[in-house]
């Protein structure tokens, strides 16, 4: 129900996901059952635990989610201070611009 609530919504998919783009859709698919106007808001998609696999990987994984999805998305990892901080920042920049 908080969903219906949110002006953004930002979906967190593990970056050592074989297949990203399908766990993005699973849950994506979940929240349209409770919230019918899901794509009237702005969609996020963080690419999380960016540490456990290569930067090109990560790279490589969060064009693909943004190419099929047409999402802005992003990359954290708490074991990276300055890529938590970096995250920090762009997350600080789109709330200030809306």
């Amino acid at each position: 129900k908080h969903i219906e609530r949110t002006k953004i919504t930002l979906h967190l998919v593990s970056a050592d996901q074989d297949d990203p783009l399908a766990a993005y859709g699973e849950v994506r698919k979940e929240i349209e059952l409770f919230e019918h106007n899901i794509d009237k808001k702005r969609e996020i998609i963080v690419l999380s635990k960016a540490d456990l696999i290569s930067s090109q990987e990560c790279e490589t994984k969060m064009q693909l989610l943004a190419r099929e999805t047409g999402r802005e998305v992003l990359s954290a990892s708490v074991e990276d201070p300055s890529a938590l901080k970096k995250f920090s920042h762009q997350l600080s920049n789109i709330f200030k611009k809306r």
